[in-house]
């Protein structure tokens, strides 16, 4: 899963994705005059770009493997977040610029 995102403020969004999911920056570029941060583990699943609308998408989902409900609001909560539960989104938080990223058992 890749999802490209339009942040307000590059840093803060490096800041929350690397707190909440432990991504590392993958690479950072400069594109048609557009900043760019990959963030992932291994290989590039968010891809952050400075410029507006912030926000730019409604919802996307990250896979953890063997989560449970209960053990993923404790993890979210302790790192500042505050779990939802959304009717189209199922458990999810929103990012910096309000996008809601849904958090989802990955089997």
């Amino acid at each position: 899963m890749l999802v490209s995102v339009q942040v307000g403020n590059l840093q803060r969004s490096i800041d929350f994705y690397q707190k909440m999911f432990g991504f590392t920056v993958v690479s950072q570029a400069e594109e048609g005059g557009v900043k760019i941060a990959r963030l992932g583990n291994t290989t590039t699943l968010v891809s952050l770009n400075l410029g507006g609308p912030a926000g730019r998408i409604d919802h996307f989902a990250i896979g953890i493997p063997r989560v449970t409900g209960e053990s993923i609001t404790s993890y979210l909560t302790q790192r500042g977040a505050t779990p939802l539960q959304g009717d189209l989104a199922g458990l999810h938080i929103k990012d910096p610029d309000g996008v809601n990223v849904q958090i989802s058992s990955q089997a």
